[in-house]
């Protein structure tokens, strides 16, 4: 899957992308506990956190919605 999202909210995203390598969105082993995890770690804000795993789901759920219509 190749990265076609938008960045809307840079630094949410920067420790998204970086986790999951922008290409395995929907990989089982990355799994939203990972990622949470990781931000809070490098971030040290869980609510930061949880704001950026709604983003990513939300981008994931436009993608395939659009590759659903094509």
């Amino acid at each position: 899957m190749s990265c076609s999202l938008t960045l809307v909210h840079t630094k949410a995203y920067s420790c998204i992308l970086a986790v999951s390598k922008c290409h395995s969105f929907l990989s089982p082993h990355i799994s939203a506990h990972r990622i949470t995890q990781r931000y809070v770690l490098v971030n040290g804000r869980l609510e930061e956190a949880l704001a950026a795993w709604l983003l990513l789901l939300r981008s994931v759920k436009t993608e395939l919605l659009l590759r659903s219509e094509s």
